[in-house]
């Protein structure tokens, strides 16, 4: 004895009912996720673009101590006298030049250079470059790139 199984109107209008609830559940989730995104391609924007700030200003602060160096070798002075030449928020020690640069956003810039010996072009070398973001600021992690 054989058993046909008919599916009723009932049961067609629940699966279609069912469908539509897993649809409707999944076009949310894409919603969210899709905001979501566009949450952090915008975080992603505004934080390469104080990186590339800091590196903007590091490098004019570069060119200003190169011109400060420029200007001591020049005259000759001795070299005591280049810590009261170099422009403002840089320390000298050891013959390294360090100073930071900073935004808005709490990034750092920790930078440094060598100097090299009178007469010798370049002046100033990079010897330490790297970016730090204090932590917890806006969910951000220290972060460092030499």
């Amino acid at each position: 004895m054989r058993r046909e199984f008919h599916i009723g109107p009932g049961a067609t209008s629940l699966i279609l009912v069912a469908v539509v609830l897993c649809m409707g559940a999944l076009g949310i989730l894409s919603m969210v996720n899709s905001r979501n995104d566009v949450r952090l391609a915008e975080r992603s924007i505004v934080m390469a673009e104080g990186v590339s700030t800091l590196y903007d200003r590091s490098e004019r602060s570069l060119a200003a101590l190169d011109a400060a160096v420029a200007a001591w070798q020049r005259s000759g002075a001795e070299a005591s006298v280049l810590s009261s030449q170099l422009p403002e928020g840089m320390t000298l020690q050891d013959g390294v030049v360090r100073w930071q640069e900073t935004t808005e956003l709490g990034q750092t810039l920790w930078c440094a250079a060598q100097l090299q010996e009178a007469g010798t072009l370049p002046r100033v070398t990079w010897k330490e470059h790297y970016i730090m973001t204090e932590a917890g600021l806006d969910g951000l992690d220290d972060t460092r790139w030499n």
